[in-house]
């Protein structure tokens, strides 16, 4: 079906590159170009790695047995295959035959620290980033890598991570690539923040900083020199040298292949180890934060300094010292900051805004930051007020061209396929960080989101013209916007609890030591709900999350699988008991 709705051009639909955009040669070069090759790391800064080792621990790869393989393989993307032109799906059929001397290759390699040639040579399909490609600079390189080089770094990454994970290298406000992150958890934590400050009388600066081609152009000796002062040893290290150098890539579009040009820098693209490395390459980066918080999600830098409007100017100093440090680091790591791109905003309640209007002053390198009224972090547009209007427009924008897009489809498909089509193409936009932006949103743009839904639920079934619109949504199995996003805030509130993960998040659910003299399983205790002034407060994270787990998680404590617990509260919403629990306004 999806390959019919693709060729409809509806979904996944990339267009062709224009004549003059074909030439692979042209296509190589252009993308080996764009990564800053002439920056060279610090001496001393990559010295201070050289004179010592993080601890005693040391990491060497252990050898893996068939079991172990077969299941990286069975996880594989079946159509997607490298230069070797061996697919996922390949390799899941001929698994009997190829287990045990695929199993005894990869185990070879990592003893001896040998990488075959093939693994080192990504084949690079230019992608449009829009519709209409004008320059080289509208294509986007997209990298394949033969699928036994990512079943080898599989089984690696996975014990590369133990590693790091007990002696806790990768610092917790990384939020990228680790299970139990997202983006979600990232803006929940940065919101419940500013919110706070909100409850304070405090504003909030925040600077969002856009590294350049930040994958692609880290110095591969100086993370070498940095995975030997965390702990990789021996014919691991030796393999994760080779696995490093010795790169190159070629561009291939139709049926044209263009001739391969040497990589000197970067991790691999498309690899499985390779947002890993980049971790561990911006450990230390934290470090060089004194006065501000901050937040990573991958290359994505956020700071951020809550202070009183009256101390704005000397607000400004600290966080234009922590933005020099951050320079700095770059710049000893090979790493380039794209001023063009780096944005910062002040939040605050109006009357507070107005009394440090103009005194917060953000510089980075020669670059003075305005502020902006809004900014999009990853992916969600913040304002100054948190209120979401403009990121309501943004998801109701993007909701009716899609359902503009398969408007047509509706008297030619059955009910079932209507609705995966909402929930796919439609309804999943509202999901997205709904967890951070539902609780702050007003009655009015609660309801435009409600419109979108009522929207899909006519698209699906015939709705009479003046009939009301719940019980339909109620026969298509459907909850209310509202519904889904205080069921999805209640799963994202028990992963937290249950996981410990993230730790930013976690403390700030501050548990009561003892109810009734006897401990209570999984979720062990109740929460303290934390004291406010202001009615914003009750949007917080930390309010929410301490009310969530009184009134409602506690209830389920015993259902089973956080799947169980789910089911229980959809069920408990249709028959209303968990109205009467909690108010499901305030998602």
């Amino acid at each position: 079906m999806w390959r019919e709705i693709k060729s409809l051009g509806i979904v996944g639909s990339n267009s062709k590159l224009p004549s003059d955009l074909t030439d692979v040669e042209v296509i190589n070069k252009h993308f080996l170009s764009i990564v800053p090759n002439n920056l060279t790391p610090d001496p001393n800064y990559k010295a201070s790695f050289l004179s010592g080792s993080f601890s005693s621990q040391h990491f060497t790869y252990k050898p893996v047995d068939e079991q172990t393989i077969s299941q990286v393989i069975n996880k594989l993307k079946p159509n997607v295959a490298g230069i070797d032109e061996i697919s996922g799906k390949m390799l899941q059929i001929s698994l009997d035959w190829i287990l045990r001397p695929l199993t005894h290759i990869i185990n070879f390699s990592f003893e001896q620290g040998i990488v075959p040639k093939l693994w080192h040579l990504p084949v690079v399909t230019p992608i449009p980033k829009k519709s209409d490609p004008k320059s080289l600079n509208d294509l986007r390189p997209i990298s394949l890598l033969c699928n036994t080089l990512k079943v080898a770094e599989s089984v690696f990454l996975e014990q590369m991570k133990e590693h790091f994970n007990e002696l806790g290298i990768i610092p917790n406000v990384q939020s990228g690539f680790r299970k139990n992150y997202s983006t979600s958890t990232l803006l929940a934590s940065l919101t419940d923040d500013i919110l706070n400050g909100f409850d304070n009388g405090h504003i909030t600066s925040l600077t969002l900083l856009d590294m350049s081609k930040a994958f692609d152009s880290l110095d591969i000796d100086l993370l070498s020199v940095k995975l030997a002062y965390y702990g990789v040893a021996g014919q691991s290290m030796v393999w994760m040298q080779n696995y490093l150098h010795n790169r190159s890539q070629i561009v291939h579009y139709e049926n044209n292949f263009s001739s391969s040009l040497d990589l000197f820098s970067g991790v691999p693209q498309g690899s499985i180890l390779g947002p890993f490395l980049f971790s561990v390459y911006t450990a230390d980066l934290p470090d060089v934060v004194k006065s501000c918080s901050i937040h990573m999600y991958a290359d994505d830098i956020q700071i951020y300094y809550t202070f009183p409007p009256d101390s704005a100017f000397m607000s400004s100093n600290l966080i234009n010292l922590d933005l020099k440090n951050i320079h700095l680091w770059c710049q000893e790591n090979c790493l380039g900051l794209n001023f063009a791109k780096c944005e910062t905003i002040v939040f605050g309640t109006v009357a507070k805004l107005n009394q440090s209007r103009d005194l917060v002053s953000v510089v980075i390198g020669d670059n003075v930051l305005k502020p902006q009224m809004s900014v999009k972090s990853l992916g969600v547009i913040l304002d100054q007020q948190l209120k979401f209007v403009d990121h309501v427009d943004f998801i109701c924008r993007k909701t009716f061209v899609s359902l503009k897009q398969i408007s047509f489809l509706r008297s030619f498909l059955n009910t079932n396929t209507k609705k995966l089509l909402s929930d796919a193409l439609v309804l999943s936009h509202l999901n997205y960080a709904d967890v951070v932006y539902g609780p702050c949103l007003s009655m009015a743009q609660k309801y435009r989101l409600q419109k979108v839904q009522n929207y899909c639920t006519r698209f699906v079934v015939h709705v009479p013209r003046f009939s009301h619109i719940t019980p339909f949504i109620r026969h298509l199995n459907w909850l209310t916007t509202t519904e889904r996003r205080f069921v999805h805030f209640s799963m994202f509130v028990l992963k937290v609890l249950n996981t410990s993960r993230p730790a930013y998040l976690r403390q700030k659910i501050i548990m009561r030591s003892m109810i009734h003299n006897r401990y209570l399983r999984s979720i062990d205790f109740m929460a303290d709900v934390p004291e406010h002034r202001l009615s914003s407060f009750k949007s917080s994270f930390a309010y929410l999350a301490s009310l969530i787990t009184n009134k409602i998680l506690i209830r389920y404590r015993d259902r089973g699988s956080i799947h169980t617990v789910k089911k229980h509260i959809c069920e408990d919403l249709v028959a209303g008991v968990a109205t009467q629990l909690v108010d499901l306004k305030l998602f």
